[in-house]
Protein backbone atom coordinates (compact mmCIF):
# COMPACT_ATOMS: atom_id res chain seq x y z
CA UNK A 1 0.00 0.00 0.00
CA UNK A 2 1.33 3.39 -0.90
CA UNK A 3 0.22 6.93 -1.62
CA UNK A 4 1.68 10.22 -2.74
CA UNK A 5 3.96 11.62 -0.08
CA UNK A 6 3.93 15.26 -1.19
CA UNK A 7 0.38 15.79 0.01
CA UNK A 8 -0.19 16.75 3.67
CA UNK A 9 -2.19 14.51 6.01
CA UNK A 10 -5.92 15.12 5.64
CA UNK A 11 -5.62 16.29 2.03
CA UNK A 12 -7.79 14.85 -0.71
CA UNK A 13 -4.86 12.73 -1.91
CA UNK A 14 -3.78 11.13 1.41
CA UNK A 15 -5.52 8.74 3.70
CA UNK A 16 -4.81 8.73 7.45
CA UNK A 17 -2.23 6.02 8.12
CA UNK A 18 -4.23 4.77 11.10
CA UNK A 19 -6.64 3.26 8.56
CA UNK A 20 -3.92 0.80 7.62
CA UNK A 21 -5.02 -1.23 10.63
CA UNK A 22 -7.99 -2.54 8.62
CA UNK A 23 -5.51 -4.36 6.38
CA UNK A 24 -3.78 -5.96 9.36
CA UNK A 25 -5.44 -9.33 8.93
CA UNK A 26 -3.57 -9.77 5.64
CA UNK A 27 0.18 -9.59 5.07
CA UNK A 28 0.74 -6.00 3.95
CA UNK A 29 3.80 -4.15 2.73
CA UNK A 30 4.57 -0.46 2.39
CA UNK A 31 6.56 1.30 -0.31
CA UNK A 32 5.99 4.67 1.40
CA UNK A 33 8.61 7.36 1.37
CA UNK A 34 8.66 10.78 2.97
CA UNK A 35 6.10 12.01 5.51
CA UNK A 36 3.67 9.06 5.10
CA UNK A 37 6.50 6.64 5.94
CA UNK A 38 7.25 8.57 9.13
CA UNK A 39 3.53 8.66 9.98
CA UNK A 40 3.32 4.90 9.48
CA UNK A 41 6.39 4.27 11.66
CA UNK A 42 4.85 6.41 14.40
CA UNK A 43 1.89 4.02 14.70
CA UNK A 44 1.98 1.62 17.60
CA UNK A 45 2.70 -1.82 16.12
CA UNK A 46 2.51 -0.76 12.45
CA UNK A 47 0.32 -3.27 10.59
CA UNK A 48 2.62 -3.42 7.56
CA UNK A 49 6.17 -4.40 6.68
CA UNK A 50 8.17 -1.41 5.46
CA UNK A 51 9.97 -2.15 2.18
CA UNK A 52 11.22 1.37 1.51
CA UNK A 53 14.83 0.43 2.35
CA UNK A 54 14.80 -1.98 -0.60
CA UNK A 55 13.68 0.75 -2.98
CA UNK A 56 16.08 3.34 -4.37
CA UNK A 57 14.69 3.85 -7.86
CA UNK A 58 11.94 2.77 -10.25
CA UNK A 59 13.72 -0.46 -11.15
CA UNK A 60 13.78 -1.39 -7.45
CA UNK A 61 10.08 -0.48 -7.16
CA UNK A 62 9.31 -2.71 -10.16
CA UNK A 63 11.19 -5.56 -8.50
CA UNK A 64 9.15 -5.19 -5.31
CA UNK A 65 5.84 -4.83 -7.20
CA UNK A 66 6.64 -7.97 -9.20
CA UNK A 67 6.63 -9.97 -5.96
CA UNK A 68 3.28 -8.62 -4.70
CA UNK A 69 -0.09 -10.26 -5.28
CA UNK A 70 -2.03 -7.00 -5.22
CA UNK A 71 -1.18 -3.29 -5.03
CA UNK A 72 -3.56 -0.99 -3.13
CA UNK A 73 -2.75 2.71 -3.33
CA UNK A 74 -3.72 6.25 -4.20
CA UNK A 75 -2.85 7.90 -7.50
CA UNK A 76 0.92 7.88 -7.94
CA UNK A 77 3.65 6.70 -10.28
CA UNK A 78 3.68 3.28 -8.60
CA UNK A 79 0.02 2.80 -9.66
CA UNK A 80 1.06 3.35 -13.26
CA UNK A 81 4.09 1.08 -12.85
CA UNK A 82 2.03 -1.76 -11.36
CA UNK A 83 -0.70 -1.32 -13.98
CA UNK A 84 1.85 -1.36 -16.81
CA UNK A 85 3.30 -4.55 -15.33
CA UNK A 86 -0.17 -6.14 -15.38
CA UNK A 87 -0.29 -6.46 -11.59
CA UNK A 88 -3.71 -6.19 -9.97
CA UNK A 89 -4.06 -2.62 -8.67
CA UNK A 90 -6.82 -1.24 -6.50
CA UNK A 91 -6.61 2.50 -6.91
CA UNK A 92 -8.16 4.56 -4.11
CA UNK A 93 -9.31 7.89 -5.51
CA UNK A 94 -10.76 11.00 -3.94
CA UNK A 95 -14.19 12.30 -4.95
CA UNK A 96 -12.71 14.40 -7.77
CA UNK A 97 -9.90 12.25 -9.21
CA UNK A 98 -7.31 13.34 -11.72
CA UNK A 99 -8.83 13.41 -15.23
CA UNK A 100 -6.41 10.77 -16.54
CA UNK A 101 -8.36 8.02 -14.77
CA UNK A 102 -11.37 8.70 -16.98
CA UNK A 103 -15.07 8.60 -16.32
CA UNK A 104 -15.60 4.83 -16.25
CA UNK A 105 -16.95 3.92 -12.82
CA UNK A 106 -14.56 1.07 -11.97
CA UNK A 107 -12.14 0.44 -14.84
CA UNK A 108 -9.73 2.55 -16.82
CA UNK A 109 -8.68 2.55 -20.46
CA UNK A 110 -5.03 2.53 -19.38
CA UNK A 111 -4.63 -0.71 -17.46
CA UNK A 112 -6.83 -3.80 -17.61
CA UNK A 113 -5.60 -4.95 -14.19
CA UNK A 114 -6.56 -1.72 -12.41
CA UNK A 115 -9.78 -1.38 -10.39
CA UNK A 116 -10.84 2.09 -9.22
CA UNK A 117 -12.42 2.78 -5.85
CA UNK A 118 -13.73 6.36 -5.80
CA UNK A 119 -15.05 8.19 -2.74
CA UNK A 120 -18.74 9.09 -2.73
CA UNK A 121 -18.10 11.70 -0.03
CA UNK A 122 -15.11 14.07 -0.02
CA UNK A 123 -12.22 12.82 2.11
CA UNK A 124 -14.07 9.69 3.23
CA UNK A 125 -11.15 7.27 3.12
CA UNK A 126 -12.84 4.96 5.65
CA UNK A 127 -15.48 4.15 3.03
CA UNK A 128 -12.78 3.01 0.59
CA UNK A 129 -10.89 1.02 3.22
CA UNK A 130 -14.14 -0.74 4.16
CA UNK A 131 -14.73 -1.60 0.48
CA UNK A 132 -11.17 -2.85 0.15
CA UNK A 133 -11.46 -4.91 3.32
CA UNK A 134 -14.56 -6.62 1.91
CA UNK A 135 -12.86 -6.98 -1.46
CA UNK A 136 -9.77 -8.54 0.11
CA UNK A 137 -11.87 -11.32 1.61
CA UNK A 138 -13.30 -12.17 -1.82
CA UNK A 139 -9.90 -11.75 -3.48
CA UNK A 140 -8.29 -14.16 -1.02
CA UNK A 141 -11.08 -16.72 -1.43
CA UNK A 142 -10.85 -16.52 -5.22
CA UNK A 143 -7.07 -16.90 -5.14
CA UNK A 144 -7.30 -19.90 -2.81
CA UNK A 145 -9.88 -21.45 -5.15
CA UNK A 146 -7.50 -20.86 -8.07
CA UNK A 147 -9.90 -18.57 -9.91
CA UNK A 148 -8.46 -16.02 -12.30
CA UNK A 149 -11.11 -13.41 -11.46
CA UNK A 150 -9.17 -12.52 -8.33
Amino acid sequence: MTQKSKHPPGSAQRWPMKLMGSAARYPSYSLQKGPPAAELKALKNPPVIDLVQSRDDFADAAGVVAELDLVIMTDSAVAHLAGAMGKPVWLLLNRGPYWIWGSRPVTTAWYASLHKYTQTEWNDWQELFDQCSDGLMHYKDARLAGRKDA
